[in-house]
């Protein structure tokens, strides 16, 4: 081969391999988090540790969080709250905590009980690039754990465990804390990482990183089923934005135990559907409202602590990570029977596919659909209904005309975007509905309702437009790989055109022999759409790029 030939593929491979990490770092989606405002000043206030632990982690700290009044009611550290304890990651601040406690503090108002925000001062080590450093950090933050407790000594329900919450590296030494030889395992039950790239270090500087990694991840591994198997770990990765720590890092595959770990990315988390870049997610809006909103809902009504129950914790955060079905109220608050009232309207419709609006609603109606069985397959309702209890399915007693009661069927809903439209659908099998004889939909007063399509073989759903949120006015694109619980989704606007790009952002497992992706449209009836399939070379090439340095990386760790 001769050099010229050889200097023209090398310049081809290089320009690709540029473009490529061009379009890994530039070419994602905006930024879509809200900020987080604290309604006072933030107020750190550092708890007095042992003369022994200072003299031997002089650089450490501990802190807890407060804001105004409730920032003085702290500093005589007679605690009678639920601790949580944030862990800041590599180069992060003790500081980072304020997001996650201020909208905690806030929605804890008017309720019996409230939550204690600590954070640990780590100095701001760079600990993903220096792995001596995260030893010294995991024996601090034990004892932390240790003296937090010891703090609820006069509390009038003294917890017995700390919720934990760790961003990046943080999340590692959450999870390390547990190697610790005199580390009691029972006092802590729940951990809740952001951005923390589980599988492997990002990149491997030093051996005492990949030693720490080693211990950490072969101690999980070998006792899920013992001393871990009470613990539930929620792992969020940041999707597109985070090109720091990327999803499939963020994994607890082959690590916890199937079952009582969950990871995510925040663009398949309902209500949020955000990417988030790697310190976005201590701040982020909408996931620092659902990671509390799942804190609140787990807390034991009698002993107003987190909840013992860890299939219940594990089912609250399936909820709000996974299948969130559109509920309003809190999830132990759901009606699995909801009493039919006699003197509401009673609207039959017969049609195997039909559209029902209002532009206002006065008092309560149900439409009421037969359940057919024959030459049909899939049953599919959309609706923005502003009510937990939005569609049931009942038996009509012989000689009646109406149900009195009916089973809920709300539960198995699945929200939509955007946000805050209140927009769920639920689908199902024919087949699975052949206990009822009809579907009832409930139409709620004061808001403009949509109901149903049914179609034989395949879905196609509408929903209801507010005259006075056209910004909801729109269709859903949602992608979904089979072999992950990750998704993507993209709304797009009335009269907008919108794209969505097939990216693996988690490889394929060798397990998977057939592995596939679903692409699901929410389409309004009222418009007509065409669908074009393209090739896109820059994310192709970005793809690409990706799987180069992965390996690159791996070769140098090994």
């Amino acid at each position: 081969m001769s050099p010229s030939l050889k200097l023209f593929i090398a310049l081809i491979v290089n320009s690709a391999l540029l473009i490529g990490v061009l379009d890994v770092i530039f070419n994602v989606e905006r930024n879509g988090c809200e900020m987080t405002y604290m309604y006072e000043n933030p107020e750190y206030i550092k708890v007095p540790l042992s003369s022994k632990m200072v003299s031997k982690f002089p650089k450490y700290n501990l802190y807890v969080y407060g804001e105004g009044f409730y920032a003085e009611s702290l500093r005589s550290f007679n605690l009678h709250g639920i601790p949580v304890l944030f862990i800041p990651g590599n180069s992060g601040s003790h500081k980072q905590v304020r997001s996650l406690a201020s909208v905690a503090f806030r929605k804890s108002e008017n309720l019996p009980f409230l939550f204690n925000y600590f954070s640990v001062d780590l100095n701001e080590e760079f600990s993903a690039l220096n792995g001596g450093t995260l030893q010294d950090q995991t024996e601090f933050v034990g004892f932390c754990v240790k003296k937090i407790l010891r703090l609820y000594k006069k509390a009038r329900n003294p917890p017995t465990t700390v919720v934990v919450i760790g961003h990046s590296m943080g999340g590692l030494v959450a999870r390390a804390l547990f190697t610790l030889p005199d580390f009691d395992s029972s006092s802590i039950h729940t951990i809740i990482t952001l951005a923390t790239p589980h599988q492997s270090p990002v990149i491997v500087l030093d051996n005492y990183l990949s030693r720490f990694y080693e211990k950490v991840n072969g101690f999980w591994i070998d006792n899920s089923h013992t001393s871990l198997a009470n613990i539930t770990i929620l792992s969020t990765g940041g999707g597109e934005r985070d090109y720091q720590v990327p999803v499939w890092a963020t994994s607890l595959d082959n690590i916890v135990l199937n079952g009582l770990g969950i990871s995510t990315t925040t663009t398949s988390i309902p209500n949020a559907w955000v990417s988030t870049d790697h310190l976005c997610a201590v701040w982020c809006r909408q996931i620092v409202l659902i990671i509390n909103r799942a804190l609140f809902d787990m807390v034991d009504r009698n002993t107003k602590q987190i909840t013992n129950d860890v299939d219940f914790r594990l089912k609250v955060f399936n909820t709000y990570v996974h299948n969130h079905p559109g509920k309003i109220g809190p999830m132990r608050s759901w009606k699995k029977t909801v009493n039919v009232e006699a003197n509401a309207p009673w609207i039959l419709k017969e049609d195997t596919s039909l559209r029902y609006s209002e532009e206002k609603v006065t008092k309560l109606k149900y439409v009421v659909i037969p359940v057919v069985t024959k030459d049909l397959d899939q049953f599919i309702a959309v609706s923005n209904v502003h009510s937990d209890s939005w569609i049931c399915g009942c038996n009509i007693p012989e000689g009646k005309q109406r149900c009195d009661t009916c089973t809920n069927l709300a539960d198995k809903g699945h929200a939509l975007p955007p946000r805050n439209s209140n927009k769920k659908y639920v689908l199902y099998e024919v087949s699975e509905l052949a206990e009822y004889s009809h579907i009832v939909l409930f139409i709620v007063p004061n808001l403009p309702p949509c109901l149903p399509v049914l179609f034989d073989g395949c879905c196609l759903c509408c929903y209801c437009e507010r005259q006075d949120r056209n910004d909801d006015a729109g269709s859903v694109m949602s992608l979904k790989f089979s072999w992950t619980n990750l998704s993507t989704y993209k709304f797009i606007r009335k009269n907008e055109a919108g794209n969505i790009t097939l990216k693996l952002l988690v490889p394929i497992p060798d397990y998977i022999h057939q592995p596939d992706a679903s692409l699901h449209l929410f389409l309004n009836p009222d418009c007509n759409y065409g669908l074009k399939i393209d090739w896109a070379l820059k994310e192709t090439l970005g793809q690409v790029s990706g799987i180069f340095f992965l390996v690159l990386l791996e070769s140098r760790a090994s």
